[in-house]
């Protein structure tokens, strides 16, 4: 994680890259064990950004507040994992609403 001190916030960014649909869905919820610990990690009040590849695909269907409109492929397990992770963490997938 790395934190930026800045005014009027801080920003705190998190590069991850999330095992493959080969592994294990052990490893792959361990994954996300400890992006939720390092999210935990942030304060409140600074902008939190992750960025991230996830190797889901969350194809083009729209999912409110989650997604946009615009994407490839059609959704995979691991897609269906990161937008349970997203909903559950009030987080967007950027890339997908342009």
């Amino acid at each position: 994680m790395i934190k930026l001190n800045g005014e009027p916030f801080n920003i705190s960014i998190i590069q991850i890259y999330a095992p493959t649909q080969d592994h294990e869905d052990e490893e792959t919820e361990l994954f996300y064990d400890e992006i939720q610990t390092a999210i935990k990690n942030v304060k409140t009040d600074n902008i939190f950004c992750v960025m991230e590849d996830l190797n889901a695909k969350v194809d083009k269907e729209r999912t409110t507040d989650i997604t946009g409109q615009y994407g490839l492929g059609t959704r995979n397990e691991r897609g269906e994992r990161l937008l349970e992770f997203c909903q559950q963490n009030e987080l967007i997938i950027t890339k997908k609403l342009f």
